[in-house]
């Protein structure tokens, strides 16, 4: 169901917790680090976290090419 990810940056409006963003949803745990994700239907999705980079590595091998 994942099409791509994306490392990125939260907005200091953004805010911590879960939020709707012009983006599409945010999920922020921590910090401004992030990772944009894109589904195969066009939704995107944001999850902020301290650990961006181990969010990658779980997620890549999930995605759908």
């Amino acid at each position: 169901d994942i099409r791509s990810i994306e490392r990125c940056r939260t907005g200091w409006l953004d805010g911590w917790g879960i939020r709707s963003t012009r983006e599409g949803m945010l999920y922020n745990m921590a910090g401004r680090d992030a990772l944009r994700v894109t589904r195969r239907d066009g939704r995107r999705f944001r999850i902020g976290s301290a650990d961006v980079a181990g969010l990658v590595r779980v997620l890549e091998p999930r995605l759908q090419r």
